[in-house]
């Protein structure tokens, strides 16, 4: 696999177990614990994956899907995993109405949550038919 991966989690012991899972799985990755920087990184790293944190301070990942949501349909397919231990239907369901790929358990299960990030790695890899628009 190759790519690029953006991990969004508030906790910086969270990307570094995550990073350290995922060092096979893609070219480059990058994480970043403030959740106010995300459009910003998002814009110029260009990730093909996102894994996303759903409990942060402001925002929180349901207002950074809802901030995303034209720039990632833009750019096509872009898988975007919600990492959290919430169990609760009304925060996957917004979360998925925003755009959600799948959501997986904290990356406490990380090796759970890597296995679902390589799915969806895979199919955005496979689905992918045009390379993405250049920046002018």
């Amino acid at each position: 696999m190759s790519g690029r991966i953006l991990i969004v989690d508030d906790e910086p012991a969270n990307i570094l177990l995550l990073e350290a899972f995922l060092e096979n799985a893609a070219v480059e990755i990058r994480g970043l614990s403030d959740s106010r920087q995300v459009e910003q990184v998002f814009t110029e790293f260009e990730p093909d994956l996102v894994l996303l944190d759903l409990h942060m301070p402001d925002p929180d990942g349901l207002e950074i899907l809802r901030r995303l949501r034209s720039a990632r349909e833009s750019l096509g397919y872009l898988p975007v995993v919600m990492l959290t231990g919430d169990t609760g239907k009304v925060a996957r369901n917004s979360a998925l109405i925003l755009g959600l790929t799948t959501s997986s358990p904290s990356p406490s299960t990380a090796p759970r949550s890597c296995c679902g990030c390589a799915t969806c790695f895979a199919r955005a890899s496979s689905t992918s038919t045009s390379p993405r628009p250049t920046k002018r």
